[in-house]
C-alpha cells in the first residue's frame, strides 16, 4: 500500500549495520513505515533522493535511524514500470558523507531503469503464459481431441513443424523487407 514500503531484499557490507538497524534475522518480506521518508518523495516525484549529509536530512527517519546506525549518505532511485509506475527504489547507504559522485548516481539510476524494464518483461512474459494457458483451456473444451491432435503441430513449440513453419515464415519477412535490388541480388547470388 502507499503507506509503507516492503523490504524484501537488504544487503549489507558490515554485520554492524545490519545489528544497528535491527535487521538481524529478517530473512523475509518486512514493512517500514513510508511517511516523511525521502522514499515517500521518490515515489512521488518518480525522481533520485539524494541526501549527502543524513544527520541534517529533511526526512525524520534518516535523522533517527540512518544517521544513528552510522550512514552519512542516502541515494534513494525509483524503479520504474511504463514511465510513469513506480514499483519500487533501490536505497544505497554510505559512511562517507556525499560519497555518491553524479556518475554514481547516473550509473546506479541505469540499473533502476534496466530493472524495472527487466521487472515489467517478467510480469508481460508471465501474462502472455497464462493468456495461452487459459486460451488453451478453451479452445480443448470446445474442439473434439481428434481435430486438436491434427492442428496443434501449429502452436506447440515442442514439434518440427512448429519450428519448420516458424523458420519459413522468419525467411519470407526477411525477403519481403529487402527492396528490389536487395531481391534481384538475393536471387542472383542463388543462381550462381
Amino acid at each position: 500500500d502507499s503507506e509503507t514500503v516492503m523490504l524484501n531484499h537488504v544487503t549489507m557490507v558490515k554485520q554492524e549495520y545490519i545489528t544497528k538497524l535491527g535487521l538481524e534475522g529478517h530473512t523475509e518480506v518486512f514493512e517500514i513505515p513510508l511517511k516523511n521518508s525521502a522514499a515517500a518523495v521518490c515515489e512521488k516525484t518518480l525522481e533520485q533522493t539524494y541526501v549527502p549529509q543524513t544527520k541534517e536530512s529533511p526526512y525524520p527517519n534518516q535523522r533517527e535511524v540512518s544517521y544513528k546506525a552510522g550512514f552519512n549518505t542516502q541515494l534513494n532511485t525509483p524503479i520504474i514500470i511504463n514511465g510513469d509506475k513506480f514499483i519500487g527504489c533501490i536505497a544505497a547507504y554510505m559512511e562517507k558523507e556525499d560519497a555518491f559522485s553524479e556518475i554514481d548516481r547516473m550509473l546506479i539510476k541505469n540499473v533502476a531503469t534496466m530493472l524495472g524494464a527487466s521487472i515489467h518483461n517478467k510480469r508481460l512474459k508471465l501474462a502472455a503464459e497464462s493468456s495461452n494457458k487459459i486460451s488453451r483451456e478453451i479452445l480443448h473444451s470446445m474442439i473434439p481431441p481428434k481435430v486438436i491432435e491434427k492442428i496443434e503441430c501449429y502452436w506447440d513449440e515442442r514439434t518440427p513443424e512448429y519450428h519448420s513453419r516458424r523458420n519459413s515464415s522468419f525467411n519470407a519477412s526477411q525477403t519481403a523487407s529487402l527492396d528490389d535490388s536487395d531481391r534481384d541480388n538475393l536471387f542472383d547470388d542463388e543462381v550462381d
